[in-house]
């Protein structure tokens, strides 16, 4: 067997790829299946993969933003380096690199989404290829068939290390076969890299579990009879209602009161930048109504007289169902109301039995195992090219990108941000 490498930097020129593209996503994508769907991956590079006088622009937004919130003093600066650590991927000179995979017969049997970024810095210019979905995704991987993987993964690596200065592929699972035969492939190649291990992802393995076994074996009956307790004391002051939104018109009704709710819940924290940052939210909007477009959104929310309490921002690909994004107003703490619209979430996708996994995707916070014992950690794997003066520079870049992040990376990455 022989194997070809494609580059595209077009994504439109994707689009007649998209029966193929969509068909390994769900055969070959496991948990980083909704990031590497064409739609998350264009939708991204809309919103961040623009000039860098907008980067900038929305940069200096955001600084306003935090600001006007009041922000802490190590807040502030924890969302300060938080935005500088954002700058160096998304304010930068990037270019789409598309990896394709093609068989002898013109099939295509893989992929990987990435891009070239270049950096400019005192010490010297340097060149980066990542992950499209970088800082925003909570897995990325390569999507191959298994009989393809060896062969494509080690042309990869000959065509990028030799390509590029540095090669940084971060947020791969470590249960991903790719990661493995990545390993194999550099060590032959002679190429120095690192391995670090990056995020926790806590994820509830479904099988053929009905809701109510599942729910029983969790929570014990106190637990459960006093969320029973604190629904009814809520729903006594004024109905609540549990929505789901699958159109656009209501989704884009929706949505400012979405943004709001997670500013107000953030609004003293950096976090409040991830979902409603200025980009950030006109990413999210966007992304929701093409999933839903597609049937992968999953956007619920509960209510009442008008007023939106909770919501969850989840997406699906193939056999995983991905929960993104949630947040609730602090109001109604003592109702317990995030784990409240949690419940309800779990039975939904329960009941459908469509799914193997619901991934709570980044972040360690206690709550999730509350629901789930399983995690895996994400990778991140950075490859150097020849010549020591790249490796010094992209030492200090990564050196000023980790201060103060690395230690709260589980939270400001965290997939469902709660």
């Amino acid at each position: 067997m022989s194997i070809r490498i494609l580059i595209e930097q077009d994504l439109n020129r994707l689009l007649p790829l998209s029966r193929e593209w969509e068909s390994l996503v769900e055969r070959h994508g496991g948990s980083s299946a909704v990031f590497l769907t064409q739609t998350w991956i264009r939708s991204w590079w809309n919103h961040f993969g623009s000039v860098r006088k907008t980067s900038l622009r929305s940069v200096f937004t955001a600084l306003e933003d935090l600001q006007k919130s009041r922000t802490p003093f190590w807040g502030f600066l924890r969302s300060f380096c938080w935005l500088r650590s954002w700058w160096l991927y998304h304010g930068c000179d990037k270019t789409p690199r598309i990896y394709l995979f093609k068989d002898e017969t013109d099939r295509l049997v893989g992929f990987a989404p990435l891009a070239l970024t270049r950096h400019r810095t005192p010490a010297g210019n340097l060149a980066v290829l990542h992950f499209i979905g970088t800082g925003l995704a909570d897995h990325m991987d390569f999507c191959i068939e298994p009989d393809w993987r060896s062969e494509a993964i080690g042309a990869f690596v000959d065509h990028g290390i030799t390509g590029t200065a540095v090669l940084d592929l971060a947020e791969i699972p470590e249960d991903s076969p790719n990661l493995e035969c990545l390993r194999t492939n550099l060590q032959k190649s002679g190429v120095k890299y690192l391995e670090n291990r990056t995020a926790e992802c806590p994820y509830i393995k479904l099988d053929a579990m009905k809701w109510n076994d599942f729910y029983s074996r969790q929570r014990s009956k106190s637990t459960r009879q006093d969320l029973e307790r604190r629904w009814r004391q809520l729903d006594k002051t004024s109905p609540v209602t549990c929505r789901t939104y699958t159109d656009s018109e209501s989704i884009r009704t929706v949505f400012p009161r979405l943004v709001e709710l997670y500013r107000k819940r953030w609004e003293t924290n950096y976090n409040i930048l991830i979902f409603s940052g200025p980009v950030e939210s006109r990413f999210y909007e966007s992304l929701a109504i093409e999933l839903a477009a597609e049937g992968r959104l999953h956007l619920m929310t509960l209510e009442q007289a008008d007023r939106v309490l909770a919501f969850t921002y989840s997406a699906t690909a193939g056999r995983y169902f991905t929960w993104l994004i949630t947040s609730h107003d602090i109001e109604y703490g003592r109702y317990f109301i995030g784990e409240q619209l949690l419940i309800r979430l779990l039975e939904d996708v329960f009941t459908m039995q469509r799914f193997a996994e619901f991934d709570m995707t980044r972040g360690d916070e206690s709550y999730k195992f509350k629901w789930t014992d399983r995690s895996r950690f994400n990778t991140r794997i950075t490859a150097f090219g020849n010549g020591m003066k790249r490796r010094i520079i992209w030492g200090l870049m990564r050196t000023f990108m980790t201060l103060k992040h690395r230690r709260n990376r589980s939270r400001i990455g965290a997939g469902n941000r709660e």
